[in-house]
């Protein structure tokens, strides 16, 4: 069975998981399964077709680790 096509989704949020940060307006790839969770947890909306009204984004540069 083929793997399934990935999908582009924008965070709506700073998201954090094991071993990454994400920051809010992050655009990223991901499988579809992972995507519709996000999305059902309005975390993050297709990107695609996200206006950039819906979302005003300030975005600072990761600060260095100590």
């Amino acid at each position: 069975m083929a793997d399934p096509t990935p999908v582009r989704v924008k965070l709506l949020k700073a998201h954090r998981h094991a071993g990454a940060d994400h920051q809010e307006g992050a655009v990223l790839t991901m499988s579809p399964a992972t995507a519709t969770w996000l999305k059902n947890n309005r975390i993050a909306v297709d990107a695609d077709t996200a206006t950039e009204a819906a979302t005003v984004v300030t975005v600072k540069p990761k600060e260095a680790h100590a």
